[in-house]
């Protein structure tokens, strides 16, 4: 095999992994989205989930305030479950997650969803 055919082949399986991929501007292959979403939940960009986050969050889905720029990551930085959409569920999460109960927040890179609750008994 070829080093170009290998390099295409590569490429092609990191891609179907769902795996962002940077190829040279040189290249005449298209460019592979970079998946990145290091601020899921995160609105004031510090590293930590916080009351800051809660507040923030809430006023985008109560009263829609504009959400910060997400330009890599194919979810908006308020919806935590990866549903497409942001709403009180989201808020939800978000609240848990600040208090400790749990860490339900999707990963959208991965495509790996928060795994389920179960139903009070």
């Amino acid at each position: 095999m070829r080093t170009d055919q290998l390099i295409t082949h590569i490429l092609t399986l990191a891609i179907a992994a769902g795996l962002g991929v940077l190829v040279s501007c040189d290249s005449d292959e298209p460019v592979a989205p970079v998946c990145q979403c290091p601020f899921q939940g995160d609105f004031d960009e510090d590293g930590i989930h916080t009351e800051a986050d809660i507040d923030s969050l809430a006023e985008v889905v109560f009263f829609g305030r504009p959400l910060p720029p997400n330009p890599y990551c194919p979810f908006s930085r308020a919806d935590l479950d990866c549903d497409g959409t942001y709403n009180s569920i989201d808020l939800n999460i978000l609240i848990n997650k600040v208090i400790g109960e749990g860490n339900y927040i999707c990963k959208p890179c991965t495509r790996r969803r928060p795994r389920e609750r179960r139903p009070w008994p």
